[in-house]
C-alpha cells in the first residue's frame, strides 16, 4: 500500500462534497482549524450548489472530485460532509493520475465508497475521520487531533477501556471497513471490499436494529466474517428498535454473529457518528492487543514494515549461509579422511 507525504506548513488541500449538499456557514470552523495547522484550504467550484439531496448534480460533483484528484498542487481531498451519493459518481471518476501522485482522502460515513475505492483499486491509503461539516470547536479534541496526527505524518496508538464483549487476543493486519450500511451496498460490485486476512472496522447510524441484524446475517452467511482476522466495532449511534423488536443491545446482536471466531474483537472503539471521531488508517497495517483492562489498536509505520521485512531477509539468508558452511565442512572432512584411508 502506499502511503501519501505528509502534509507540512503552506500545502494546500481542497474540501468537496461528492454527497450531501453544505453551506458556507458549516466550514467556517474547518477552515480556520487548517488554516491554524499552515495550511491553504481551496474548496470545489460547486461545492455550495444544490441539487435535489445532493450537493451539486452528479456532473458537477464528478466534476469537483476530477478536480481535486487530477491537481497536483492539492496534497489532501476533504470531504465536506456525508449523506447519500458518492456511490453515483464513483465508476465515472478516473484515478490514474491520483495512483501516480497519491494523495490523502478524508471523510467517513457515505464517503466509505471513496475510501474502499482507493484502497482496493489504487493501493493508497486513506482516513476514515471527522469531516468539516462535523468541526464546529464543541468536538472533542481527539477527533481533530488524531486526525492531524495521521494527515502529518504519524500513525497513532490508541488505547481503549475494556468492554465486557471484548474478546482477548492479538492480530495483525490491512484495515478495512466503515459504515456498514455502505459496504453491504458494494456487495456485487467492483468496489466490494477484500475482507480475506484484513482488520475489519464497522460502525453505523440511525439503522433499525432488524436492518443492522439483517446486514450482519448477510455478512455471516457469505463467510466475510469468517475470513477476517480481527473486528474494531466503533458506534453505533441512533439505533432504532420496532415494536416488537429484537429485544437486547446492539452490541450483543453484533457479538452474536462473531460467537464462532476465535479472533479478538474490541467494541466501543470512538469512531463513528457519536462525536469522538478518531482517525483510522485504511488500508494500513494496523495491529490490535486486546487485553483483560484495555484494548490497544496500534497502527504501524512504513519503516517499520520495511525492517520487519528486511529482518526476515536477513533471517532466511543467515540460514542459507550457515547451511552452505557446514556443507562445505562435510565436503573438506570426507575428502580429507577419503584421502587418509588411501
Amino acid at each position: 500500500m502506499k502511503r501519501p507525504k505528509p502534509l507540512k506548513a503552506g500545502d494546500t488541500i481542497r474540501i468537496i462534497a461528492p454527497a450531501g449538499k453544505i453551506e458556507m456557514g458549516m466550514l467556517n470552523q474547518a477552515i480556520r482549524l487548517f488554516n491554524a495547522w499552515g495550511l491553504e484550504v481551496e474548496t470545489g467550484k460547486h461545492l455550495f450548489k444544490s441539487y435535489k439531496m445532493f450537493s451539486a448534480t452528479d456532473e458537477e460533483r464528478l466534476e469537483d472530485l476530477q478536480d481535486a484528484l487530477n491537481d497536483k498542487k492539492i496534497k489532501a481531498i476533504i470531504c465536506a460532509r456525508g449523506g447519500y451519493g458518492t456511490n453515483r459518481i464513483i465508476d465515472n471518476a478516473d484515478f490514474s493520475e491520483f495512483t501516480q501522485h497519491p494523495k490523502w482522502i478524508v471523510g467517513y460515513s457515505d464517503i466509505t465508497i471513496l475510501l474502499i475505492h482507493v484502497q482496493k483499486h489504487c493501493g493508497i491509503i486513506a482516513v476514515h475521520g471527522i469531516m468539516p461539516k462535523n468541526i464546529t470547536g464543541q468536538e472533542p479534541d481527539s477527533s481533530v487531533t488524531s486526525l492531524k496526527e495521521v494527515l502529518f505524518g504519524g500513525n497513532p496508538v490508541y488505547t481503549i477501556k475494556n468492554n465486557p464483549l471484548n474478546r482477548m487476543g492479538a492480530a495483525r493486519g490491512e484495515l478495512t471497513g466503515g459504515n456498514l450500511s455502505i459496504l453491504c451496498s458494494l456487495t456485487g460490485t467492483a468496489d466490494e471490499p477484500e475482507y480475506t486476512g484484513k482488520i475489519l472496522f464497522l460502525e453505523e447510524v440511525g439503522e433499525y436494529h432488524y436492518h443492522v441484524d439483517r446486514m450482519l446475517t448477510s455478512l455471516y452467511r457469505s463467510g466475510k466474517l469468517e475470513q477476517i482476522k480481527g473486528i474494531i466495532i466503533g458506534d453505533f449511534t441512533e439505533i432504532k428498535d420496532s415494536d416488537p423488536g429484537i429485544g437486547q443491545p446492539i452490541y450483543e446482536t453484533i457479538a452474536s454473529y462473531v460467537a464462532d471466531y476465535n479472533y479478538p474483537i474490541v467494541f466501543g472503539f470512538p469512531a463513528g457518528h457519536s462525536g469522538d471521531n478518531r482517525a483510522l488508517i485504511i488500508g494500513s497495517e494496523v495491529e490490535i492487543k486486546v487485553m483483560p483492562e484495555f484494548a490497544e489498536i496500534a497502527f504501524l509505520s512504513e519503516t517499520e514494515e520495511v525492517k520487519q521485512k528486511f529482518s526476515l531477509r536477513q533471517f532466511l539468508l543467515t540460514i542459507i549461509i550457515t547451511g552452505l558452511f557446514f556443507a562445505l565442512i562435510w565436503i573438506m572432512v570426507h575428502l580429507f579422511f577419503e584421502k587418509i584411508m588411501k
